[in-house]
């Protein structure tokens, strides 16, 4: 392994002159994109022994029932944010940064500020983790940081997109690939959904009754418009790559792109929500529509790969494409589970599968069936890149992949088996409530398999990065890291 000093900023005239190299474009990210990932993967571990926790309260409520921090209801929301903000968001961002280098054959600008970016961001989810496990939350879903903490992510992911869209603008690549549509999308939706989100619902919250339709739209969009546009743009990236083929129906991802962003954006809405009924009769119509972009990006994605020749990015390609897979059929069940009975012969999958395990199997399904596995599968074949070191071990092997990709069926099939189980019994008006709700129990038992495996994953990525780290460093610092003489 060979490591090269990280190169000094170049006059954006230079830059457009001599076009950097793959090399150098890797290099100049290689601290901030390192501070993401790491601070990512360590909230991924953390936010999925909470969410671990979580599940066994609902088998033993009775356990640690008298330490507040410790209950369900603050756990949830506890895993909630570390999970999105500290996980899913620090990953993205760390992904957005590389594959505008990589793609823009550019250099990273406002290093320094992205670094104290990186910082701010994990030190304020830290406050508002304990703020939550101290009883200060907002009860919004996916918008549980209390006020203070909310504000600082704010600032943070503005300076962030400064520095981002700077960048953008320095690339020396005018081309523009489907990928940077879904990047430069993410960065700008972001923005739209946290701070709507923030200045309605805390810094000048709106009227009771329009709380819920703000709240609604936030927990929709944030994942929507954020996490799956990253998620996109790793498909697009790593697929033709790693298949060695052009992408297919290059024009039809210009109208997948835009009706993803126009119809999913106004999806979210549940048929039984306390909300004007036209609400959730626009979100269902808006879930159908959605699969129209949803099934021209599968069958894009579909007609591009093919089995890689090269070995060492197997595990990775085998990733990204279950990720799609998944990422469409959840936008399929999405829709028919969210289309309300319109006559005696349409089954009524709204009525029975509201309130249920389902809903929960669906989210998940999106946040760990397609985000978190393309994100991980990205992540291990870009870190090594970042120290112009071979191939990682985790994506060479057939361990790793295997095991994220149980982890996450493990995770999100017992959820939706568990859903339907417990619609069918909660329409049986002659079963109680309570004999009702056991019956979910030896599907989340099952769901708790699947987290267990993902925190296993979690602990091998850590692994895996300070080896990589410690043989940087071994080989810049020589015998003064190793333990020898300065």
């Amino acid at each position: 392994m060979t490591v090269y000093a990280t190169p000094k900023p170049q006059p954006v005239s230079e830059i457009l002159v001599n076009p950097p190299s793959a090399e150098q474009s890797d290099l100049s990210v290689r601290l901030p994109v390192l501070l993401f990932f790491t601070g990512a993967i360590g909230w991924f571990v953390l936010g999925n022994l909470v969410y671990l926790l979580s599940l066994i309260k609902l088998h033993a409520p009775a356990m640690m029932a008298g330490v507040p921090a410790l209950t369900y209801g603050r756990l949830v929301p506890a895993q909630s944010a570390m999970l999105l903000y500290g996980f899913a968001s620090q990953a993205a961002m760390g992904l957005i940064l590389w594959m505008i280098c990589r793609l823009g054959r550019t250099l990273l600008f406002g290093k320094t500020t992205l670094l104290l970016v990186g910082a701010l961001w994990n030190l304020t989810v830290l406050i508002g983790v304990v703020a939550i496990l101290g009883g200060n939350l907002t009860g919004l879903d996916r918008f549980d940081l209390p006020r203070s903490a909310a504000s600082f992510i704010l600032l943070a992911f503005f300076l962030y997109g400064i520095c981002a869209l700077i960048t953008f603008h320095r690339r020396t690549e005018r081309d523009l690939y489907p990928s940077m549509w879904w990047i430069l999308a993410a960065i700008f939706f972001f923005v739209w959904v946290f701070a709507a989100g923030y200045i309605l619902l805390q810094a000048e919250p709106v009227s009771g009754a329009l709380q819920p339709i703000i709240a609604t739209w936030f927990s929709n969009n944030i994942v929507a418009l954020w996490l799956v546009p990253v998620g996109a743009a790793v498909v697009y990236y790593f697929l033709p790559k790693l298949s060695g083929k052009p992408l297919a129906g290059y024009s039809a991802a210009v109208f997948s792109f835009w009706a993803w962003v126009l119809f999913s954006s106004l999806t979210g809405f549940q048929y039984q929500a306390a909300v004007p009924r036209w609400l959730p009769a626009l979100s269902a119509v808006a879930a159908v529509l959605s699969t129209v972009p949803a099934l021209g990006m599968g069958l894009a994605w579909h007609q591009t790969y093919a089995p890689t020749k090269n070995s060492s990015f197997a595990g990775i390609l085998r990733m990204v494409r279950f990720a799609s897979l998944i990422f469409v059929i959840g936008v399929v069940l999405a829709a028919l589970s969210g289309v309300p009975q319109t006559s005696r012969n349409v089954p009524q999958f709204a009525e029975l599968l509201a309130y249920t395990l389902w809903p929960q199997g669906l989210a998940q399904g999106t946040f760990y069936g397609f985000f978190t596995l393309a994100a991980v599968a990205a992540m291990i074949g870009i870190v090594p890149t970042l120290f112009n070191s071979a191939p990682s071990s985790l994506s060479t092997g057939k361990a790793f992949p295997t095991m994220m990709i149980a982890g996450t069926l493990l995770l999100i099939l017992p959820l939706l088996l568990g859903g339907i189980v417990q619609g069918n019994a909660l329409a049986n008006s002659s079963l109680p409530f309570v004999e009702a709700t056991r019956k979910t129990l030896p599907f989340v038992g099952i769901s708790m398999i699947g987290v267990l495996i993902l925190i296993i994953c979690g602990l091998m990525m850590l692994r895996d990065l300070y080896e990589l780290t410690r043989n940087s460093c071994m080989e810049c610092c020589g015998d003064w890291v190793g333990g020898g003489s300065r």
